[in-house]
Parts: structure tokens; sequence; C-alpha cells
């Protein structure tokens, strides 16, 4: 019978556990819930709107914000790099201009909140942003000056199908 109730108390006190540490989500632009959760187990969600290498190459900056003062922050050291690396490449190229859900325990540094990524499997893309800072060289056509000496008349056709005649 003592036995039992051991076993019981456990039981309850492992399913206290499991329960407590379930995360609860937090938009990124949200400082007083991220301040509030200082030390918690807790999902982010939000657009990673800069990026940054330290000079010193040894720590990733994610911002997910404007400003990367305020912003929060997911916070990948060199230690933990190669992770990411052998798996998505260069994270601050990778993950620049997604929506993301980062989980991890909240830290507050300096006044900012930020989470520490030790693995890409913490980080999930939610969607791409697909704004007009964000275009590649695949949204441009270039043309040589000589291509143009007949004027801007020479475009026929609308934007989409990118017709030049001669």
């Amino acid at each position: 019978m003592k036995k039992c109730s051991i076993c019981i108390a456990s039981l309850v006190f492992i399913f206290g556990i499991i329960l407590n540490a379930q995360s609860s989500e937090i938009k990124a632009n949200d400082l007083n819930e991220l301040i509030k959760n200082d030390g918690e187990f807790v999902t982010v969600t939000g657009l990673v709107e800069s990026t940054l290498i330290a000079k010193s190459g040894k720590v990733r900056f994610l911002n997910l914000g404007k400003n990367y003062r305020t912003a929060f922050t997911v916070v990948i050291f060199t230690g933990d790099l190669d992770k990411f690396t052998s798996k998505i490449g260069e994270p601050t190229q990778y993950y620049k201009n997604k929506k993301i859900t980062v989980n991890g325990r909240i830290k507050i540094y300096k006044g900012k909140p930020e989470i520490i990524a030790n693995s890409p499997d913490q980080i999930t893309i939610v969607s791409e942003n697909k704004s007009s800072s964000s275009k590649n060289s695949d949204d441009y056509t270039c043309f040589r000056k000589s291509e143009l000496q007949g004027g801007f008349d020479l475009w026929k056709g609308d934007k989409d199908e990118k017709s030049f005649s001669s």
C-alpha cells in the first residue's frame, strides 16, 4: 500500500511537470509579455526582419522586429553553429524575411528578451515574406543602355509579360 502511494505521488508529480513545461505562444512584438515570461519555456512567433553576424563571428542574431535594439532576438552561438549550417546553411540568410516560431527559455539580456537556439529544431518556418524589400535577382530585369536608345516606347505588353521589341 505504501509503495502504491509513492507511485501515485510520483506520477502526479511527473504529470505536473509535463503540464507546466508546455509552452505558451507569444507574439515577438509583445515585449511586455516576453519580459513577464523571463525564465519560462515559451514559443515565440514573428518575422525575422534583420539578422547580424557579430564582428567576432562567434554569434548570430535573428531579430524579430524593426528595431534590433529592442526587438526580440534569437541568438545562435558558434558552439552550436555547425548544427545549423549542416542542416540549413548560414542561419542569418536562411531565416531572414521569414515568419518563424522559436521554442525555448526566455532570457532577458541587457533589458532585451531573447532565446538562445542550440538547434535548428527549435525554429520552425511558418511562412516566407514576399515584401519588396526581400526581392531576389530573379525579380528584376536589366537592359544595356544601347537596348534603351530608342526610348521606353519600345516596351510593349504589361508588367507580367516583360516583352521587349527591337
